[in-house]
């Protein structure tokens, strides 16, 4: 299995456009699979994984369009562009923190990857007995 992106959001760094490419028909029919039966746990929700809120968008910030996932755009998340906040953030009198919003973060994608692995190592140890 292929986990791809294209991309991250500016506002908030979650991946954009996840893509998954499976290597082979049974590795296409485990995902299904994975996907039904095993929720996102760390959401702490019981619907199936949404990448939905992955999706990119432009949104315009400080007179240029960035790529902003589809929840920080439907929040309204503003990526603020002040002269004094900018000299604060480099001269280190404050930090920049990111927004936190619905969409499947990075750490999030990976828990959920190598948990899919494993499924998949198990369905392969069951099918060639």
């Amino acid at each position: 299995m292929i986990i791809t992106w294209r991309g991250r959001c500016a506002l908030c760094e979650c991946p954009l456009d996840v893509v998954f490419e499976p290597e082979g028909g049974d590795e296409e029919r485990w995902l299904r699979e994975y996907e039904e039966f095993y929720p996102h746990q760390l959401v702490g929700t019981n619907d199936a994984v949404s990448l939905e809120n992955n999706a990119s968008r432009y949104k315009r910030a400080g007179g240029a369009w960035v790529r902003a996932c589809k929840s920080c755009l439907e929040k309204g998340t503003r990526l603020r562009v002040n002269p004094r906040i900018t000299g604060n953030l480099e001269i280190g009198l404050s930090r920049f923190r990111r927004a936190k919003s619905d969409a499947m973060t990075l750490g999030e994608l990976e828990h959920w990857a190598t948990s899919m692995a494993r499924f998949f190592k198990n369905r392969r140890a069951l099918e060639n007995l």
